[in-house]
């Protein structure tokens, strides 16, 4: 429901959804959401969107991975500098 909805304030959710089904493909997300609406109900948006949106995701989270280990790398090279 959240993806098809899919409102900014629902992205934390859906990625949380994300990691527990271990989704790694935009397509996995449009698979489950055909399963669960059916291909032609109303709420389904066109499978083409629901795989833009979840690309737009998965790449939020990408990214955010990589800020927060390049921001842990830091935070550990600083307390070794000041050593």
């Amino acid at each position: 429901m959240k993806m098809a909805a899919f409102r900014p304030a629902d992205k934390i959710d859906i990625l949380d959804l994300f990691e527990i089904l271990s989704i790694s493909a935009p397509e996995q997300v449009a698979d489950i959401v055909d399963d669960v609406y059916g291909v032609d109900a109303l709420p389904n948006p066109a499978r083409e969107e629901t795989i833009l949106a979840a690309r737009s995701l998965l790449d939020y989270a990408d990214q955010t991975r990589r800020a927060a280990l390049r921001h842990r790398s830091a935070v550990q090279r600083r307390n070794t500098d000041d050593l």
